[in-house]
This record gives C-alpha cells, sequence and structure tokens, in this order.
C-alpha cells in the first residue's frame, strides 16, 4: 500500500472514530456501520499488530448486531451515566480554571489550520470527536 493509500485510510478510522463519540441518533448509528465496515478493509491492508485487527473485528460486530436502541443504552451507560468518560479534555484537567484557557487554545489551534467548528455544533472544541475529525481533515 502506498503513502496516498495509506493516509486516506487513516482519515478515514479518523472519521469514524469521530463519529462513534457522537450521540448515536439514527444518522450517526448508519454512519458508523456503514463506516465501520470500510474501516475493516483498510485496517486489513495496513501493516497493523493483531490486537488492533480484532479491537476493530470486534467494534464492527457490536455495531453491525447491536439494536439501535443497544446502542443507544451503551452510549449513555458509558458518557451518561454514573461512571461517566467525560468527552471533553478540558473536563480532565484538575485546576477548573486552566479549562476555559484550554478551549481557547484548542480553538486558536483548529483556526491557524484553516478548521472551524460548525456554529450548528453542539460540542465544545476541545470534545473528543471534533479532535479526531480535525486529525481527518489534516490527513486529507
Amino acid at each position: 500500500m502506498g503513502l496516498t493509500e495509506t493516509t486516506i485510510g487513516r482519515a478515514s478510522i479518523y472519521g469514524l472514530l469521530a463519529g462513534v463519540f457522537a450521540y448515536p441518533d439514527d444518522t450517526a448509528i448508519q454512519a458508523i456501520r456503514n463506516g465501520s465496515k470500510s474501516v475493516i478493509s483498510v485496517i486489513d491492508s495496513f501493516d497493523s499488530d493483531k490486537s488492533f485487527r480484532q479491537a476493530a473485528f470486534t467494534f464492527t460486530q457490536i455495531a453491525t448486531k447491536s439494536s439501535d436502541d443497544e446502542l443507544r443504552r451503551h452510549y449513555s451507560e458509558l458518557m451518561v451515566g454514573r461512571r461517566q468518560c467525560h468527552l471533553d479534555e478540558s473536563e480532565y484537567d484538575k485546576a477548573i480554571f486552566n479549562r476555559y484557557q484550554r478551549l481557547a487554545d484548542v480553538a486558536g489551534f483548529y483556526r491557524a489550520f484553516g478548521f472551524n467548528v460548525s456554529n450548528c455544533s453542539r460540542q465544545r472544541p476541545d470534545f473528543i470527536g471534533t479532535e479526531l475529525e480535525f486529525m481527518q481533515v489534516l490527513l486529507l
């Protein structure tokens, strides 16, 4: 596989991962199901380790075989429940007052590369899905 194909393949993986962290509405679920199948073929063409391939395969199995309601329930358990996984980078900063500076830094970094977060987006600039989408754009 050449450099161009590898780069586009990596970009597709970042794009899929960016979508995984969004709330699983009907559109997101369909995009994840479609994307996970195509990403498997990309990963197979990489010289990646066996555990990465296995994780991608397991993810694809879960994404394609689980019902929409199951996916939403699992998402809520992870992202909204008692043992919440924070999806915004600054939430892991123990110094609360540093969070605003971090948000400004991330937004400025995006602007420096010509990446603009949509005004329609309900996510902060340090949302993991936005950061992964930024990586996708950089590769393309």
